[in-house]
């Protein structure tokens, strides 16, 4: 929500600014005083994370998995809520979700036009999130309390309301379909978008609690397949 570490400060009178101390990132001149300097794999290697996740799913057994407000499969498999509340609280305060960002990936990979794009954002984007319901238990809060918490950080310059009082965005890409310039800044489509899915290799395992810190494999599987690979 725009919260910084600082601000807590003003919030909880039991914190003090070295308890925060882990949660701030240095100053732009304290990294250049020292001498730091950020160097990015994606500066010296191709950055695709559809080739690089289908490297992992044929070398090391990753699992992919539906999403239900993305059609990428490959991404953010950790987490019940990164690519469903989470994303939809994005679609609240700025107006687009993450399957806008997937699809200007894929569009500047070659790998999708952009009226599928425009296609796949109007199927995607407005979908509810599913895992809201684990999420308000966990905070032991109701929708009619949970939601309105959001309306204050909306972004006015893309939502407004309507005569009935209710949320609209002012523009979207969907708007969009059809507007002259395209084709001459158009990339030809060079190889298909489509994602892999399959079932689980553990299809009993239980997913309907949190895990703080969980294990990212399953044993033998994966490992196996690896060293057969290997050698």
């Amino acid at each position: 929500m725009g919260l910084e570490s600082e601000d807590l400060l003003a919030q909880a009178s039991d914190l003090s600014e070295a308890d925060l101390e882990l949660f701030r990132y240095p100053h732009d001149k304290e990294l250049e005083a020292v001498g730091v300097r950020g160097i990015y794999l994606n500066n010296y290697l191709r950055w695709d994370t559809k080739a690089q996740h289908e490297d992992m799913i044929d070398t090391y057994g990753y699992e992919p998995f539906p999403q239900l407000r993305t059609f990428d499969s490959y991404n953010d498999m950790d987490s019940f809520h990164y690519s469903g509340l989470h994303d939809y609280i994005k679609l609240l305060k700025w107006g687009y979700g993450k399957v806008s960002d997937h699809v200007s990936r894929e569009i500047r990979l070659r790998r999708l036009t952009r009226e599928d794009g425009i296609e796949m954002v109007s199927r995607y984007e407005r979908i509810p999130p599913a895992d809201l319901p684990l999420f308000l238990e966990w905070l032991g809060m109701n929708e009619e309390e949970f939601w309105p918490l959001f309306d204050a950080h909306r972004d006015p310059q893309v939502w407004g309301r309507d005569k009935e009082g209710r949320w609209m965005l002012r523009d979207s890409v969907t708007q969009h379909d059809d507007v002259s310039g395209v084709d001459a800044a158009r990339l030809l489509v060079r190889e298909p978008y489509r994602f892999r899915t399959g079932p689980s290799k553990v299809p009993d395992m239980a997913e309907d609690r949190y895990v703080l810190v969980g294990r990212g494999w399953v044993d033998g599987w994966g490992r196996e397949k690896a060293v057969r690979t290997s050698a």
